[in-house]
């Protein structure tokens, strides 16, 4: 294995020249490699203006800076999301700023704001749809609150 050169920042194209194979969604072995530690030291607080996030990783003792895309960063909280709900751990509380509709056309589907992630849009059938007025029109009952705003 050629040795990383630990000056260069590395991104998921750098693997070949010896560099790790960090942000991407690649498997296990590729990853954490059996004759190397690979430790995430820190990340930015914000992200670059592309989007990207800058982390530092310890790498057999030395410290490498990494670009993580845009695109990674959102694979890597989505495997974080589902690895969290597969433990049946406490569901992370997000809170809402906005609601509205995304779309005015007959594909339109229900936008949520959060102050953790923006807006996202709640793309789903529209059994999900009535099932999901249902369960708010349950939480509204369970807080004491009329389920039909008069």
């Amino acid at each position: 294995m050629n040795k990383p050169d630990y000056e260069k920042n590395y991104t998921a194209s750098d693997d070949a020249n010896g560099g790790p194979k960090v942000g991407t969604a690649g498997t296990a072995e590729s990853i954490r490699g059996a004759e190397m530690t690979r430790t995430l030291a820190a990340f930015a607080d914000d992200p670059n203006p592309d989007g990207s996030l800058d982390a530092i990783v310890d790498h057999n003792g030395e410290q490498l800076e990494v670009n993580i895309s845009l695109q990674q960063v959102q694979q890597l909280i989505a495997k974080f999301q589902a690895q969290i709900f597969e433990m049946g751990t406490q569901c992370p509380y997000l809170a809402v700023n906005r609601i509205g509709v995304a779309g005015k056309d007959a594909t339109g589907e229900l936008m949520v704001s959060t102050i953790q992630t923006g807006p996202v849009v709640l793309a789903m059938s529209n059994a999900d749809l009535r099932h999901m007025k249902k369960q708010i029109d349950n939480v509204l009952a369970i807080r004491g609150g009329s389920p039909v705003q008069n």
